[in-house]
């Protein structure tokens, strides 16, 4: 995992991600690693968003929306340094977490992904996203429901800030199988959202 401030993310490699979901491949390849984040669609395509919009995506949102980013490889040392915290799961818990995240996107009826545009740094994009952004059901206790579902003892209605969700896997290590690891940082603030899962090596 990684924090970005306000916001946590889920980065896992696009290989893996691209069993799942074959349409992402035209834009992110095989080699390289994807970061994704979730949140409200008008707040989250705003670079430059205000209260306004704060509160509209809090109070009223009207859609949500997946920011997806490839990670190239030259990249990959800085997102397993500083403000990451890297857990090393089950074979089973990886493909629940990854099937997850495939059903995330939304499609059209025809089973199409909905691309939106490009998104707000290096190479991403926005998608329709299933799920109803809140105050209560945000991009930190998405991220939390992701990477509850791989196994790890997270509990995401506690997690509604970066710190929290950080905060919390931490806590959950220990009971972690073996084999867990984490760098026990949290990173600079920044728009997006951004933590790293990986699965062994057989995966």
């Amino acid at each position: 995992m990684v924090n970005h401030g306000w916001h946590t993310g889920i980065v896992v490699a696009s290989r893996d991600l691209l069993q799942r979901v074959p349409a992402l491949g035209g834009d992110f390849g095989r080699g390289d690693l994807v970061e994704l984040g979730w949140g409200d669609e008008a707040f989250y395509r705003t670079p430059q968003a205000g209260v306004g919009q704060a509160l509209g995506a809090a109070f009223r949102s009207g859609g949500s929306v997946l920011h997806v980013v490839r990670v190239p490889e030259e990249r990959h040392g800085a997102v397993a340094g500083e403000g990451s915290v890297s857990v090393t799961v089950g074979e089973d818990g990886y493909r629940r977490l990854l099937d997850h995240l495939a059903a995330s996107f939304a499609r059209t009826p025809q089973g199409d992904l909905q691309m939106l545009g490009l998104g707000l740094y290096g190479d991403s994009r926005f998608y329709r996203a299933q799920g109803r952004y809140s105050l209560f059901h945000n991009c930190n206790t998405w991220v939390a429901e992701a990477v509850a579902v791989s196994g790890v003892a997270l509990r995401s209605t506690s997690a509604l800030t970066a710190e929290a969700v950080m905060s919390r896997l931490r806590d959950a290590l220990p009971a972690l199988p073996s084999g867990a690891a984490d760098n026990g940082q949290s990173g600079p603030s920044g728009r997006g959202c951004a933590p790293s899962l990986s699965a062994p090596a057989s995966t």
